[in-house]
C-alpha cells in the first residue's frame, strides 16, 4: 500500500494493509531498540507450505502530504 524511507535507506518501511515491514541498516536499528519496545509482543511463524487461495480485498490508498523544512 505504501513503501517509505527509501531516499535515504536508512529505515524503510512497508505496508501492505494487515502487515507491516521494517527494514533497518544495522546502526539505525540499534539506535532505537525496537527489540526493546516489542519484548512484551507475542512472537508468531509465518505459515509455511502453499500460499492462500483467498486474498484480502485491497484498501482505498490515502494520499499524504509532505512538508520540508530547509535551514539556511
Amino acid at each position: 500500500m505504501n513503501i517509505e524511507g527509501t531516499s535515504t535507506a536508512q529505515w524503510v518501511l512497508m505496508d501492505f494493509g494487515d502487515v507491516v515491514v521494517h527494514v533497518f541498516r544495522s546502526d539505525i536499528r540499534d539506535h532505537y531498540g525496537l527489540e526493546k519496545l516489542w519484548r512484551d509482543a507475542r512472537r508468531v511463524r509465518p505459515p509455511t507450505g502453499a500460499p492462500a487461495t483467498k486474498v484480502a480485498p485491497r484498501r482505498p490508498v490515502r494520499s499524504r502530504t509532505v512538508r520540508i523544512r530547509r535551514q539556511g
